[in-house]
């Protein structure tokens, strides 16, 4: 009788031992949950994006805005703690952009953002390898820390825009440590598809006639262009193609009395009753535009534009023989 109730005891002892162990490994633990648990959450991308075709490097082209996973409470109890953030899976970072990393769309990378709190003001960006963030000197034992996990996505442009679906490595797995203690995950879910827009402009003077007025053939003494010039315009309407860029190539036919490819023959020369020895130039931003060389007029469209040309004689021939003097030239107008 007495054996059976000296095993009895040891297993009790034996039992208390172990219960002791557990309760001290927990309580040596750097950071715990007071309550919540750990916070997740997740950002779905876009079905589809679309992009216009001319959009710049380094331009953001979809932004999720700041999300709030939720909050937490969070204690610790060893000095030395430290905040590790970053992403959980490798990432390979984008050439030339700080804290944005590749996608399966080599022109367009990903960039996470983060905030502990709802001021997201000067946020930092995610990185991979994950960085770590002392806490702070005042930190003292015990603290309790109520974190609300904030986070951005954005793609940006990171090179010339392609169609290529887009989708985030490894869901963009993002994590935040308290020390120890994993706080937050955040994932990036879904494909979204770029669609490249083609960017096109309507003119609303797709026929210009210019009238450079009589001209005296006595009063031309000299090879070379004439100092008298004239004025025309060729409006643009860009409604819903904002920030096209607009380039135009000068077609015609150039005068067989000069080797200078900027300037164009009169209609019919060579013809009875056709003036000899003058051609034309049509000139942009005081340069003449020579045939079949493409220039660009507008940068960055805006939803209307007017493109101002002038006109000019230019004297081919030392001796002007007077007629009819006029000549018929095309503007080939692209967008991008």
């Amino acid at each position: 009788m007495n054996h059976n109730v000296y095993w009895q005891k040891a297993i009790y002892t034996l039992l208390l031992l172990i219960s002791g162990l557990l309760c001290s490994a927990t309580a040596s633990a750097d950071c715990l949950f007071n309550d919540t648990g750990r916070i997740d959450g997740t950002i779905n991308l876009p079905a589809t994006i679309s992009v216009k075709r001319n959009v710049q490097p380094g331009t953001t082209i979809w932004d999720s805005g700041w999300y709030n996973t939720g909050s937490t409470s969070i204690r610790c109890n060893e000095s030395g703690n430290k905040n590790r953030i970053g992403y959980e899976s490798p990432m390979t970072s984008a050439d030339g952009y700080s804290g944005v990393y590749v996608t399966s769309n080599p022109s367009v990378g990903v960039r996470i953002s983060y905030s502990n709190n709802s001021n997201t003001s000067g946020a930092p960006k995610g990185y991979y390898p994950q960085v770590d963030i002392p806490f702070s000197p005042n930190f003292l034992i015990g603290t309790t820390y109520t974190p609300t996990f904030m986070y951005r996505v954005e793609l940006v442009a990171i090179d010339t825009i392609q169609p290529i679906a887009v989708t985030i490595p490894q869901s963009g797995q993002f994590v935040y440590y308290y020390s120890s203690l994993l706080s937050s995950r955040f994932f990036i879910a879904g494909t979204t598809n770029i669609a490249v827009q083609s960017l096109s402009c309507n003119t609303t003077t797709p026929n210009v006639p210019v009238s450079l007025g009589d001209v005296y053939a006595g009063t031309l003494n000299q090879i070379g262009p004439t100092s008298t010039e004239n004025t025309f315009n060729v409006d643009f309407n860009c409604t819903g193609n904002e920030s096209a860029k607009i380039a135009a190539t000068l077609e015609g036919v150039q005068s067989t009395d000069v080797g200078d490819d900027s300037v164009l023959a009169l209609t019919n020369e060579g013809s009875p009753g056709v003036a000899s020895g003058l051609g034309v130039q049509i000139l942009y931003n005081s340069q003449p535009l020579r045939l079949n060389q493409p220039i660009e007029l507008v940068n960055s469209a805006l939803t209307t534009e007017r493109v101002t040309f002038k006109t000019r004689y230019y004297q081919t021939l030392t001796k002007v023989m007077p007629g009819q003097a006029n000549s018929v030239a095309i503007l080939n107008v692209t967008y991008e």
